[in-house]
């Protein structure tokens, strides 16, 4: 109800998606839905009972939530379908800047598997280039151009969480791998012929795409070894 809400209430103000428990056995879902919302997130967790871990999930070390730039609202294809009673997902995208975030839920009031598609269309105004599709869950991707598909499958009270990363040549930073919203993490990004620099809001296990394998790598001038999370995938990991 709040995602469908947004597609009208976005158009007059900033929506926000309702209170939460983070203790709630469907917690990691509620938790994803809230990270899409690009709105405020408040829980109501009985003391003593919070999961500081999810939580942590969608803020910065020092509390700063990571906020999208626009609200959550149903991707297209969602608009006049009903996941409740159909077999297909839930989709609710945002933007991070000139990243694209796409966020599948299983909501089947029967507890069926559901079967979909997820492309770029799915998240309206993103730029006619091909992006690296990561998925948050799994930790791989693929290089999506612009009217290809890649099938999704969502078990019961399940979800997918998906960043459509612009490639700029054959490069693409992920953000930081242990938050919900991994491209909000980034503060600055600058790219030339030599290099990719980029600035991010704090430490953690940063993750990026590229195609070739890079020469050197510093952290805070400080030259630094990386790990191949997914040598398919072309996705590498720096412990930042």
């Amino acid at each position: 109800h709040n995602a469908y809400n947004s597609a009208w209430v976005s158009r007059l103000g900033w929506p926000d998606f309702d209170m939460w428990e983070s203790h709630n056995p469907h917690a990691e879902m509620h938790a994803v839905l809230r990270a899409v919302s690009g709105g405020p997130v408040y829980v109501t967790d009985l003391p003593g009972r919070e999961n500081a871990a999810l939580l942590k999930k969608l803020c910065l070390s020092d509390g700063r939530l990571l906020r999208a730039d626009q609200p959550g609202q149903p991707s297209p294809s969602s608009l006049f379908e009903n996941p409740h009673e159909q077999r297909v997902p839930l989709k609710v995208f945002t933007r991070v800047g000139d990243v694209g975030v796409l966020a599948c839920f299983n909501i089947h009031r029967g507890g069926r598997e559901v079967f979909g598609e997820t492309r770029l269309a799915d998240i309206p105004g993103l730029a006619e280039r091909p992006h690296f599709l990561f998925d948050w869950k799994a930790k791989t991707g693929r290089l999506l151009r612009p009217k290809m598909g890649l099938t999704l499958r969502i078990k019961p009270d399940s979800w997918s969480l998906f960043f459509a990363v612009p490639v700029t040549k054959s490069f693409a930073p992920l953000g930081l791998f242990e938050k919900f919203l991994s491209p909000a993490t980034i503060g600055y990004h600058s790219s030339t012929s030599q290099e990719e620099v980029i600035e991010l809001k704090q430490g953690g296990l940063f993750g990026f795409y590229s195609v070739w394998k890079p020469k050197r790598i510093e952290v805070n001038g400080r030259r630094v070894q990386f790990e191949v999370a997914n040598r398919l995938s072309g996705i590498r990991l720096v412990r930042t």
